[in-house]
């Protein structure tokens, strides 16, 4: 807690000696209790899980009315937290994980542009179709997301509507060594209902000696929106990534449809979903269909050439007091694709996942959860959730 306590004291000591500067925090937490019961091989057990998170802006003027200052300074901490949990409650740390110190945005903003100088980063991805996998970090599963190495950097902006540029300059090391430096633009054309984005980077002198670029067209015509896009990576060999997608919302139903292609990783994906919980207030409907892979290409993601495949299904309707929900998945599962739930190598899997949320107390969530990751061969987890979130 001592981690806890200094990092709130500094921050509050900032806020304190900002000359005019107005102070927002937004705190949110929440701790769990489970109690499970693991069916397959009759063990149980408690567990608990905590977390929290603080978010600081602090800032010269009102920067929702644009600041009385023609230039002034703007900095914000986000996902700031700290997380307990009993699997770790042994030693010092007393049961707590760790302490995030969040993520530093700083930027000096003047009419019509700003310059970042904390937060850089010279990422590239227009286009990242996903596995609905349980995974924690899906926007990384797929796609190729380009970004140079850089111990720091600053980047400028520009806003022109309809036009917005950004241009980064970036060090790999800092002056205490050989370095290498990589720059990068972006730029934006939002002119209604077509928006184009596209971008650029290269290395120079640096590790990554390749070069990235990306673009992306969409269109937003209700109740139509339509995309398409590319990412390329350029090395010693160069790498495409395209493809593009639909969504179609009529009558509280939404049609949604995703293609991509790309050589070095699942080859040809295609996602297709039909979301009808519109059709009914408070209710939860969906079915979805994956297909990766389905030119069976060889590749680090699939060794065994086969075409992944999934239908998921799911099912809920939420009222004051409670929320039943059903959840279906059967497919085939690569080894990359075990990540916490899945451990099946060119296998046939039915994931069934059954409960009901109940809200009886104010910020407090009762949960009687049923899960099994493969119904055929393993008989389920049961869990009891408390859980209070503010």
């Amino acid at each position: 807690m001592k981690k806890v306590t200094l990092l709130i004291v500094l921050m509050m000591m900032i806020a304190l000696t900002t000359y005019a500067a107005e102070v927002v925090a937004k705190v949110t937490g929440e701790a769990k209790l489970t109690f499970g019961i693991d069916l397959e091989t009759q063990l149980t057990g408690f567990k608990n899980e905590n977390s929290g998170d603080v978010t600081f802006t602090l800032v010269s003027g009102d920067t929702k009315k644009g600041a009385e200052e023609d230039v002034y300074g703007y900095i914000e901490v986000t996902g700031w937290g700290v997380t307990y949990d009993s699997d770790n409650n042994t030693g010092d740390d007393n049961g707590w994980a760790g302490v995030d110190e969040g993520d530093l945005t700083a930027k000096i903003i003047f009419p019509n542009g700003w310059v970042k100088i904390s937060g850089t980063n010279s990422s590239l991805n227009y286009l990242n179709v996903v596995q609905d996998d349980d995974k924690d970090n899906d926007n990384a599963d797929k796609g190729l997301n380009d970004s140079l190495t850089a111990n720091g950097g600053l980047v400028l902006g520009l806003n022109f509507a309809p036009v917005a540029i950004e241009v980064g300059v970036f060090s790999q090391a800092d002056w205490t060594a050989d370095n290498g430096y990589g720059v990068n633009i972006k730029a934006t054309v939002d002119v209604a209902p077509i928006k184009i984005e596209g971008g650029f980077e290269v290395g120079l002198n640096h590790s990554d000696t390749g070069m990235g670029a990306g673009a992306k067209i969409s269109a937003n015509i209700a109740p139509i929106t339509v995309y398409a896009a590319t990412d390329i990576t350029i090395d010693t060999a160069t790498v495409m990534e395209f493809g593009g997608g639909l969504s179609l919302a009529v009558a509280g139903i939404t049609l949604t449809g995703d293609v991509s292609y790309n050589e070095s990783l699942d080859g040809l994906d295609v996602r297709a979903k039909v979301d009808a919980g519109g059709m009914v207030p408070n209710l939860g409907l969906s079915v979805t269909v994956e297909l990766f892979n389905i030119l069976g290409n060889t590749n680090a993601d699939d060794t065994d050439t086969a075409m992944e495949y999934a239908v998921i299904g799911a099912l809920s309707y939420t009222t004051p007091q409670f929320k039943p929900y059903v959840n279906v998945r059967y497919g085939s599962y690569t080894h990359d694709d075990d990540h916490d739930t899945y451990s099946y190598l060119a296998a046939d899997a039915l994931k069934i996942n059954i409960g009901v949320e109940m809200y009886l107390i104010t910020n407090v969530t009762f949960t009687l959860d049923y899960n099994s990751d493969n119904i055929a061969t393993n008989n389920g987890l049961v869990k009891f959730i408390t859980k209070i979130a503010l």
